[in-house]
């Protein structure tokens, strides 16, 4: 049977396997460092909202072209949160699009630079459960989301974490730095000072079709940091 006790049960046991994996669902802090020499970072710097360009987000990072979260995760992940009776009672198309991984993409992304640090064990009926340490690890989080056809987003969404070491860490905040650069010394667009808003260099890129500096930046950043690593959840 399925009831909300069991369904808080499985989410224990599941993102638990996830987290021993190195694929993370949970909340964590945000980075306002900028390398030595840079302006600090704002928070459209660190937490970057994707606009829409050509009837998806901007820069395109799709899930399944780019790898970002592999197929038997993906499937993995639908079945907890969606069992075949939940899924049938969505409309038809939107159901459909959502098994799709190719109609997901990112549509957001931060660095959570001080994200809470998990120790994983055995329950006595074999469950693999996550308990919270001291200190603290830092993260890249994409959220991703299902699109139709029409380049409307389907309200549903999954946030993957990908743990960074030290050097991970260095390399991004480097390229995030570059970023702000570019955003404003190619675009003459400012991104300090504002509240959380779309990106204002991807915004203004998406209203073209001969300026990609900024997108094609962050899009290489994430694949760096992401690296193309993954291991499926444990049985």
């Amino acid at each position: 049977m399925w009831n909300k006790k069991n369904r808080v049960r499985k989410s224990c046991s599941f993102v638990g396997r996830l987290l021993g994996c190195g694929l993370l669902i949970c909340f964590a802090s945000l980075s306002s460092a900028a390398p030595s020499g840079r302006e600090a970072f704002d928070v459209n710097d660190v937490s970057v909202l994707f606009p829409l360009k050509n009837k998806a987000p901007y820069p395109a990072l799709n899930v399944d072209s780019d790898d970002l979260l592999p197929q038997a995760v993906f499937e993995a992940v639908l079945r907890f949160e969606d069992p075949a009776a939940a899924m049938g009672s969505l409309p038809y198309l939107d159901g459909k699009f959502v098994g799709n991984r190719k109609r997901w993409f990112v549509t957001s992304m931060r660095i959570d630079d001080c994200g809470d640090v998990f120790d994983f064990h055995n329950e006595v009926d074999g469950t693999r459960v996550a308990s919270k340490k001291p200190g603290c690890q830092a993260r890249l989080r994409l959220v991703i989301q299902p699109f139709n056809l029409f380049g409307n987003p389907i309200a549903t969404a999954i946030h993957l974490l990908f743990s960074l070491d030290g050097q991970a860490r260095a390399n991004l905040v480097e390229d995030l730095g570059n970023i702000k650069k570019i955003t404003l010394g190619t675009l003459s667009v400012e991104t300090t000072g504002l509240p959380l808003m779309l990106h204002p260099g991807l915004v203004a890129e998406s209203q073209t079709n001969d300026k990609e500096a900024v997108g094609t930046a962050i899009r290489s950043a994430v694949l760096k940091a992401v690296g193309g690593k993954f291991f499926a959840p444990e049985s």
